[in-house]
């Protein structure tokens, strides 16, 4: 039997003896929905409901937002679906202190400054992404679009105490539908945009019985792209996906419930990708100064036409049993993502730097909670997790060539077969009312992470990659980080519907080997202490709001930059780092069907201490004249702007909805947000001006509220603003925005 096989098999083994644990007692009056018992709190102190809460999961059990000392933004799929945001990528656009970024293929959200610039294997972005409840640790399937949403969570400042592994700047938590024991029901839509891009969702749920029903949701977006390549004359940057989601829900008895669940994503997403030199800048020009050039936002001028291919799937188990005094949950999950890139680098015709590389990842976990369900003053919950990723990559880089060429000769290649991480965690938290206002939170989380990889360089043979290791070259090596992570909160009740808050939370980050770059020594684990006041609740039945302000003491970020070509990889800590900022969020209803929605955030983020940085500069001749490329320097970045930190961020929602005549609904929905510049380099010498997006829909839904049509427009003013860049000493290559799309999308539900 396998490592894996042992592994698979003692998870499974733990997920069913939570079945056969006995109930201890009888199981309490209303426990078996805290959602409901949540929700039943919702109401201001006149008895009306208040405006605005949303039941969340950020402490691992069902709460009110209001009641919950962390900063967060949440949104279920209906508020969602009016800002004209479809996928994580435009959570930034609706999220005060969410930068949502790109590097390369990776998605790389960061969060109040916190977030990370490398993508190779067994780096982990600091601001995990979990899907009902399970970790999501491969950046290039992250760019997820929301197709069978309940409910998004996007959690502000370290969360390593109860959401694990490397969530040392936030985590997004994502719930999609669940299959009803009760009516089958389901909706669907299909959409038609700019582009010719077609959109299909849906799900349905069925009962099987009175203890069993299923689920099964999908989603397929196909479109022509929406960049030119003048070179090669076809359209590209184009998003090609499908996927399918199915859940199987078994209650055998009043405290047992089992959710099986499976999953299949595919997609060819050319949107992501630096396919243009930023203002020409690529070292090309040198050589060939005539070179094609693409200088129009959205065209590229390439040998080749990129590819970026990932395919994922996995599955999960979960089973939650009712034991009187506590609710026991065991969550056992396993995933398998591979993907493959071609990128032409030198972003011309020319076949100069090419590459073909193979990632691929496996995944198993397993987490066990037990959660107090007694009404005492005295909550709490404990837990274990296991963590198991084994991943590999295989590259070859082609080119060398000032001539276009559809066969360029290899010229290196890497191959690291064995990337591997184990890591696990125990964690506590108790909850105590010291008063009827006044409630204490303390919490820890013990973590360890193993990481290991061995790789070399492969063997070239007459321009030809033979896949062999150079064995002269070998590197093998692993290494061992541990962490305890605190977390102690105070939160104040002001009124029934308003709670003051003050927190204290480490972020943790695992010390992690550049497998990409073959690099001998690992980089020292990133550390955040956390300090957070805010205040936030319901006014009224018409008026709700959450403010905050926070300080973060960060130390050793682990910071990716590139040598002399994209090939080239170089990973190092910025030793101290500075963040401090706030952020308020407005929700108010003046009028019968009119609602308001606006958020602010102000984040100063800057390097206190940054010796031997590496920055970049654009290479220019004795006259000052750029020539192509960029020129690499080593720098003290102390006093520097902290990368990809907007200062600030606004955004606010109009969304206006009433009855006609034959009792049909008419919504108008307008979201605009605005993002302040953006420094993409420690040297700070590459900026992304400011920036701003408007999205707006017009919708008719039917008296029976079955029917629904809507026309809509996203980015409407046509902004143009780079959504991810990548800075070596070839290029300044640089991902757009997509443009203005339009379209119009019909939905039915019942």
């Amino acid at each position: 039997m396998t490592n894996k096989s042992r592994m698979l098999s003692y998870m499974l083994t733990s997920s069913l003896a939570v079945l056969a644990t006995p109930a201890l007692a009888e199981q309490p009056t209303g426990q078996r929905d805290a959602a409901t018992s949540a929700s039943a709190r919702a109401e201001d102190s006149t008895g009306d409901k208040a405006f605005g809460d949303i039941v969340v999961t950020a402490q691992r059990r069902n709460e009110l937002q209001r009641d919950v000392p962390i900063s967060i933004t949440a949104f279920n799929a209906d508020t969602l679906a009016k800002t004209g945001v479809t996928d994580a990528r435009g959570l930034m656009q609706i999220t005060p202190g969410l930068n949502f970024q790109q590097f390369g293929s990776a998605a790389q959200p960061l969060i109040r400054g916190i977030g990370s610039t490398g993508g190779g294997q067994g780096d982990s972005s600091n601001v995990s992404i979990y899907i009902d409840g399970v970790y999501q640790p491969f950046q290039a399937a992250n760019f997820l679009r929301f197709s069978d949403l309940e409910r998004i969570e996007v959690l502000k400042g370290p969360q390593g105490t109860l959401f694990g592994r490397n969530a040392a700047g936030g985590a997004i938590s994502i719930t999609t539908l669940k299959p009803s024991l009760g009516e089958a029901n389901g909706k669907f839509s299909a959409s038609y945009g700019r582009f010719n891009e077609v959109e299909l969702n849906g799900f349905v749920s069925v009962p099987l019985s009175d203890k069993a029903a299923i689920s099964v949701s999908g989603n397929f977006s196909h479109n022509d792209g929406f960049r030119r390549d003048i070179n090669l004359n076809i359209d590209v940057g184009y998003l090609r996906s499908r996927s399918v989601r199915g859940k199987l829900l078994f209650e055998p008895d009043d405290r047992t419930s089992v959710m099986l669940t499976g999953h299949y994503r595919w997609s060819n997403d050319l949107s992501s990708f630096g396919n243009q030199p930023l203002n020409g800048n690529t070292v090309i020009r040198r050589t060939v100064p005539n070179v094609l050039l693409a200088t129009i936002p959205n065209t590229s001028a390439l040998s080749v036409e990129n590819v970026n291919k990932v395919e994922v799937y996995g599955g999960s188990i979960s089973i939650e049993r009712e034991m009187g005094f506590a609710k026991l949950t065991s969550l056992t999950a396993f995933s398998n993502a591979r993907q493959f890139v071609r990128t032409d680098s030198d972003l011309t015709p020319v076949a100069n730097l090419m590459s073909d590389i193979n990632f691929g990842t496996d995944m198993v976990s397993q987490d066990l909670t037990l959660t107090s369900t007694g009404d005492g003053p005295l909550s709490w919950l404990a837990g274990a997790s296991y963590y198991k990723e084994h991943g590999f990559l295989i590259s070859t880089t082609y080119g060398g060539l000032f001539v276009p060429s559809a066969t360029p000769p290899a010229v290196s290649g890497r191959n690291t077969p064995d990337v591997e991480i184990s890591a696990y965690a125990v964690f506590a938290e108790l909850t105590y009312k010291l008063t009827d206002r006044l409630t204490a939170i303390v919490g820890g989380r013990f973590s360890n992470d193993r990481p290991s990889f061995s790789g070399a360089p492969t063997i070239i043979t007459n321009g030809v990659n033979t896949g062999q290791q150079n064995t002269a070259l070998k590197v093998s090596e692993s290494a061992s980080f541990s962490s305890f992570t605190p977390r102690v909160a105070l939160r104040y009740a002001v009124t029934p519907t308003i709670n003051a808050y003050a927190s204290y939370s480490r972020g943790f980050k695992s010390g992690v080997f550049n497998t990409n770059g073959l690099q001998v020594d690992p980089v020292k684990p990133e550390v955040i202490d956390a300090f957070e006041v805010g205040i936030k609740g319901a006014v009224s039945s018409v008026f709700s709001f959450d403010t905050s302000a926070y300080y973060y003491d960060g130390k050793n970020q682990q910071q990716l930059s590139f040598g002399t070509t994209p090939a080239t990889l170089i990973l190092r800590n910025a030793a101290k780092t500075e963040i401090y900022g706030f952020e308020a969020n407005l929700n108010t209803r003046p009028l019968e069907g009119l609602t308001l929605r606006g958020g602010l955030a102000y984040v100063h983020g800057e390097y206190k201490s940054f010796p031997g940085a590496q920055g970049y500069r654009i290479s220019t001749d004795a006259n000052g004249v750029a020539i192509g490329g960029n020129t690499a320097f080593n720098f003290d970045a102390t006093g520097k702007k902290m990368i990809r930190t907007p200062e600030w961020q606004v955004n606010g929602t109009i969304a206006y909805e009433t009855e006609i005549g034959n009792g049909g609904k008419v919504n108008f929905n307008l979201t605009a947000s605005h993002t302040s510049k953006i420094y993409h380099d420690v040297s700070n010498n590459f900026v992304q001006p400011s920036f701003t997006v408007v999205n707006s829909s017009l919708g008719y839904t039917t008296p029976d509220d079955r029917w629904q049509v809507t026309v809509f427009g996203n980015n409407i003013f046509d902004e143009a603003y780079i959504a991810g860049i990548l800075i070596s000493a070839t290029a300044t290559a640089v991902t757009y925005s997509k443009p203005a799309s339009y379209g119009i999308k019909l939905g039915y539900k019942f």
